[in-house]
C-alpha cells in the first residue's frame, strides 16, 4: 500500500518450503528482514501462560529494541492489512493498542497486543523484563505484561485504536461503519468492502490467514469448496 515507512519482518525462518531464502526473497520486495532474537522468560512464569504457544508471542517484546526507529507499528503475522496505515504514525506519542474484541464485545476498553504502536527503547525493554521477574502469574503472557508494565510502572494507560482501524475477523459484522453504516440506511444495502485497515485473524479458527490451504476446504453439497 505504498507506505513511506520501511516494512520490517522479524523471523527465525531461513528458507521457504520451496527452498528459497527468506532474506533474499523478501529483500526483492523492499522488505527489511531481521533475525528474531530470544527474549528470556522466567520458567515459573511461562508455566502460568494460558496457552503454551504464547511463549512464542513473548518474543514480540524485542520490538522495543528496534531503537534505530522512532516509532514502530507492530502487527501480528496472522492478520491482513487492507489499506495504507501511515496515518497511525501521526498519532500522539505513547503506547497505542487495538481493542481486545476477541469475544466481539465491541464496547470493551481492554487492549490487545495484536496491533501496537510503540516507541522503541532499550531502557523500556530492560525494565519490562525486570518487571516480569517480579510477576507471579501472567495468564495473558506478553499482552498482560505490556499492559501491567505501562499501567503499574509507567503509570500511563494505552491509547486504543478504533474498530475501523483494527478489529478481529470474526467480529466484522459488528464493526460500526461497516454493516451498521450510513450507506445501509441511505441506499438499503450493506458495504462489505469497507473493512478495518487491520483485520486480526480471519475468524476464530483463522483458516483464511494460515498457509495451510487444507484448513480452508469445506464440503458443500458433496463437493469441496474453499470457504475463503
Amino acid at each position: 500500500y505504498r507506505s513511506k515507512y520501511p516494512l520490517v519482518v522479524i523471523t527465525n525462518i531461513d528458507r521457504f518450503p520451496d527452498g528459497l531464502l527468506v532474506n533474499e526473497s523478501l529483500a526483492r520486495l523492499g522488505v527489511v528482514v531481521r533475525r528474531a532474537e530470544s527474549v528470556p522468560i522466567p520458567d515459573q512464569l511461562a508455566r502460568t501462560f494460558r496457552y503454551k504457544y504464547w511463549r512464542q508471542a513473548w518474543f514480540k517484546l524485542q520490538i522495543w529494541r528496534l531503537v534505530q526507529y522512532k516509532r514502530v507499528l507492530w502487527m501480528d503475522s496472522d492478520a491482513m492489512v487492507t489499506r495504507n496505515m501511515d496515518h497511525t504514525f501521526l498519532r500522539s506519542q505513547g503506547l497505542w493498542m487495538m481493542r481486545d474484541t476477541w469475544m466481539c464485545n465491541m464496547t470493551t476498553t481492554a487492549p490487545c497486543s495484536g496491533l501496537m504502536m510503540i516507541e522503541p527503547s532499550q531502557q523500556t525493554y530492560n525494565e519490562m523484563l525486570r518487571f516480569a521477574e517480579s510477576c507471579k502469574k501472567l495468564a495473558n503472557a506478553d499482552q498482560e505484561l505490556v499492559l501491567r508494565y505501562f499501567t503499574e510502572v509507567k503509570r500511563t494507560e494505552p491509547f486504543l485504536f478504533e474498530h475501523l482501524e483494527a478489529s478481529f475477523g470474526q467480529c466484522l459484522g459488528q464493526v460500526p461503519g461497516i454493516n451498521a453504516s450510513a450507506i445501509s440506511s441511505k441506499w438499503g444495502f450493506e458495504s462489505p468492502w469497507r473493512l478495518p485497515a487491520y483485520v486480526h485473524k480471519s475468524s476464530s479458527g483463522n483458516e483464511c490467514f494460515r498457509p495451510d490451504v487444507g484448513m480452508q476446504i469445506r464440503m458443500q453439497g458433496g463437493r469441496p469448496v474453499n470457504i475463503c
